[in-house]
């Protein structure tokens, strides 16, 4: 296993960096509703100084949106070369600030960054990514197959320092989450698992974040962003119970990008399709990563495209007094079987 080294993160980096800017506003039926969706150019969000910003893993903490791209090469401007961007207050229009660099060295070609697929936080304190204070660690998954058993990598974003890699099984992974569980002894982190070309969705303990769990079940090709909601926040997508939203990018021409919902334990039990199109006429193109903010109920779509990659953002309605009725129909139900 290749050992890992602390970088701080470059001085004056965000200063000198961009602002997002607004590249078009699309409507889009979403779980029953017309919304629109505000899409914003980012690739050039890190620079002159910084990579190239290509979104692939993004979560949200504390009220701030953090965002992983790929490792590219090194040479500059590449892609997001293991740079988190955050961005401040989830403002798309703003400057993020560059919060550190996950680094690995002693590679077959040197020093090679690590360009997380998917970033996620353990927001229990306990187990793999625990942290005190308001400056996460965020745990992150890449899509490299080696080195052999690479699992986990985690970055303390107050002092800008990588952890070692741990796992014990290879993976190709495309995102992760963290899942809670009712105690620090049931916290998952769940990541779809691309390895031979199978998506799945495979969970491991939080408590080590080695441990393999039980509960794998299979996804669609290309699947690549993902996002775990509780049931307190399920609401606004008409739902009752813990969901793993689950991104889907186009696979053969003419195929649309989709946002599927699924139960924990893999019922399919939504499925939307997203305005897909060339990047460069202001629609999303590959979808990699999800986020959400619960306090302004915000989806946030990751559109991983080179020198034209964006980030959507769309406010979920709550569902009409209709759904929410139903839904309190079926949480009795559910309460009552259960006794």
């Amino acid at each position: 296993m290749k050992s890992i080294v602390s970088l701080c993160a470059l001085a004056g980096l965000a200063a000198s960096a961009s602002a997002g800017t607004l590249n078009n506003t699309v409507n889009a039926t979403l779980f029953g509703a017309n919304r629109s969706i505000s899409i914003y150019r980012v690739a050039s969000d890190l620079q002159p100084s910084g990579p190239r910003l290509e979104p692939e893993g993004m979560t949200w903490y504390n009220g701030d949106l953090y965002v992983s791209g790929d490792a590219g090469s090194l040479a500059s401007p590449s892609e997001s070369n293991g740079y988190i961007a955050r961005y401040i207050g989830g403002n798309l229009a703003s400057t993020p600030v560059a919060v550190g660099q996950f680094t690995v060295v002693n590679g077959a070609a040197g020093a090679r960054p690590v360009g997380p697929e998917g970033i996620t936080v353990n927001t229990r304190g306990v187990g793999y990514g625990a942290f005190a204070g308001m400056q996460p660690t965020l745990v992150a998954v890449d899509g490299f197959a080696s080195p052999t058993g690479r699992i986990l990598t985690s970055l303390d974003t107050a002092t800008a320092t990588t952890s070692n890699t741990i796992g014990n099984y290879p993976i190709n992974s495309d995102d992760i989450a963290f899942v809670p569980g009712s105690s620090a002894a049931s916290d998952r982190f769940a990541f779809i698992d691309g390895t031979g070309g199978a998506n799945q969705i495979r969970f491991v303990s939080a408590a080590d974040g080695t441990t393999a769990l039980p509960g794998t079940f299979n996804l669609p090709n290309q699947s690549k962003g993902l996002l775990f909601l509780p049931a307190s926040e399920a609401f606004w997508f008409g739902q009752s119970q813990d969901l793993l939203l689950v991104a889907v990018s186009p696979e053969f021409a003419g195929d649309s990008n989709l946002l599927n919902v699924y139960s924990l334990t893999g019922t399919l039990l939504s499925s939307t399709a997203l305005p897909t199109g060339n990047a460069a006429s202001g629609l999303l193109q590959n979808i990699e990563a999800l986020a959400w903010d619960p306090s302004t109920q915000r989806l946030f779509f990751g559109d991983e495209n080179g020198v034209s990659s964006q980030i959507g953002v769309v406010v979920i309605p709550a569902p009409g007094a209709a759904a929410v009725l139903g839904l309190g129909v079926l949480a009795m139900g559910r309460r009552r079987r259960s006794r």
